[in-house]
């Protein structure tokens, strides 16, 4: 007799908790906004001497760093495929690589739900 009581104190305080949480009938928050990021990717190649294994190459680590005005906002040590990849929110960034032989820094810009790929190749020869 006394679980039917508190079952039904239970389930009656759920029923009201539920009520008003995202039915038909609610309306959306008009201050709440999302924010849909974007992915910036590519490849960053270290500087290798050109008689280099792909063991060899795939071993070389290589710095990548994100910034937008000025701040780092990500930082990667890529190995293997040497590929790296940010999650962002939209905005410009310049993206860079460190490391022996560091490529040209890229600048891209990214809006919601884009992939942007700038390839980091190094200079070095």
């Amino acid at each position: 007799m006394i679980w039917r009581r508190v079952l039904r104190v239970l389930f009656g305080t759920l029923a009201l908790a539920s009520a008003g949480c995202g039915g038909p009938s609610a309306s959306p928050s008009s201050s709440s906004t999302t924010v849909v990021n974007g992915v910036v990717t590519g490849v960053a190649t270290p500087c290798h001497p050109q008689a280099a294994t792909s063991a060899q190459l795939a071993s070389l680590p290589v710095g990548v760093t994100i910034t937008s005005d000025g701040k780092t906002v990500g930082t990667q040590t890529v190995t293997g495929t040497h590929t790296y990849r940010f999650v962002v929110p939209p905005g410009t960034y310049e993206v860079s690589s460190s490391g022996l032989g560091s490529a040209s820094p890229a600048t891209v810009t990214v809006r919601p739900g884009e992939v942007v790929h700038a390839d980091l190749l190094s200079d070095c020869i």
